[in-house]
C-alpha cells in the first residue's frame, strides 16, 4: 500500500468517527442542520472510498500499461460531480422542513461542533498536502469535497450559537447557507 492509499485509509477512519459524532450532537440537540452535516459527512466517508478503489485500479493499471493517471482522473471528475450531487441532494431534503426544531443541549452541542470542525480541518490539509506531494489529482478533489464540508460546519455552529443567544432568523440564514 502506497503513501496516497495509507492517506485515504486515515482520513477514511477519521471521517467514520465525525459522522458518528455528528449524528450523536444532532440527536442530542434536535438540530436538522447538524443532521444534514452528518450527512454531508457520509458523502465524504463514500468520495474516500471511491477514492480508494480508483487509486487501487490506477496502481493496477499502472502495473498493466504504464500509463499512470486516467483512472485517477476519471476519479476526480466524478467526485467532482459528486460534491455538487451531495449539496443538492442536503438543500432538497431541508428546504422542505416547514418548522423550526426546539433546540436543547446547544453550548455542549456547539463545543462538541467546534471539534467537528477541527478533525474536518485537519482531514482536509492532510489529504491535500499528501495528493499535492504525491502528484495526486483524486486526493486532491477528495480534500476539496472534505473542505466544503469544513465550511458548511462552520456555518452550523454559527447558526447554533446565533440561536443560542436568540437570534433566530440569524441561525435560519447560517444553517440555510450552510446546506446550500
Amino acid at each position: 500500500m502506497d503513501r496516497k492509499e495509507k492517506t485515504i485509509l486515515v482520513t477514511i477512519v477519521a471521517n467514520v468517527i465525525l459522522v458518528a459524532l455528528k449524528f450523536f450532537l444532532a440527536v442530542a440537540s434536535g438540530s436538522i442542520a447538524l443532521r444534514a452535516s452528518a450527512f454531508h459527512s457520509v458523502s465524504d466517508v463514500f468520495v474516500s472510498v471511491f477514492v480508494l478503489f480508483g487509486l487501487f485500479a490506477a496502481r493496477w493499471e499502472t502495473k498493466r500499461r504504464f500509463q499512470a493517471g486516467t483512472i485517477e482522473n476519471i476519479v476526480a471528475l466524478i467526485v467532482a460531480g459528486l460534491m455538487f450531487y451531495f449539496a443538492f441532494d442536503i438543500f432538497r431534503d431541508v428546504s422542505g422542513v416547514g418548522e423550526v426544531p426546539d433546540l436543547k443541549n446547544i453550548w455542549p452541542v456547539i463545543i462538541g461542533a467546534l471539534l467537528t470542525i477541527a478533525i474536518t480541518y485537519f482531514t482536509a490539509r492532510y489529504k491535500e498536502y499528501v495528493g499535492r506531494a504525491t502528484n495526486s489529482i483524486s486526493l486532491i478533489a477528495s480534500a476539496y469535497h472534505s473542505r466544503m464540508d469544513l465550511y458548511a460546519s462552520i456555518l452550523v455552529v454559527v447558526g447554533l450559537i446565533a440561536a443560542a443567544v436568540g437570534l433566530p432568523a440569524a441561525a435560519m440564514t447560517c444553517a440555510a447557507s450552510a446546506l446550500s
